[in-house]
């Protein structure tokens, strides 16, 4: 039942963010373009993978944008938190964090592989071509 729980909350959270980061679909030769250098977003991804884990609502959305702030609150974050490490128990560290296309034109993705103890999740930041602040963020679970 609390996988069902997290996959709700995943869905949640990927609603959210699409609203939040809408416009049209990129095409499919989109050029990967990111405001960030590689060390950039891993140390942002490292900054919100500490707020996840600790349960520090002001770290984990310490780079989102407003509209992501009004849109997922503390509440929200905290229940999504509590959902997850049911299922997948403590946040242990970061795999990878790779470039990715978005599905939005103008938009592209950092995708970070976190390990769990569990398993592992996959959260993909999404952000304006030009810009450094998270516009959306798609969390599943890989394992």
């Amino acid at each position: 039942m609390s996988k069902f729980r997290v996959l709700g909350w995943m869905m949640v959270f990927g609603l959210l963010a699409t609203a939040v980061a809408c416009g049209g679909s990129s095409p499919a030769n989109q050029e990967m373009v990111s405001a960030f250098t590689q060390a950039e977003a891993t140390e942002l991804a490292e900054n919100a993978m500490q707020g996840f884990a600790s349960g520090d609502y002001a770290t984990w959305s310490r780079d989102w944008s407003q509209t992501m702030k009004n849109g997922i609150n503390e509440a929200a974050f905290l229940a999504y938190r509590q959902e997850v490490s049911k299922v997948m128990g403590a946040y242990q560290s970061i795999e990878s964090v790779t470039m990715a296309p978005s599905t939005t034109a103008g938009y592209v993705r950092w995708v970070v592989v976190a390990n769990f103890e569990n398993g592992q999740m996959e959260f993909a930041f999404s952000f304006r071509q030009d810009g450094k602040l998270v516009e959306g963020v798609f969390p599943r679970q890989l394992s």
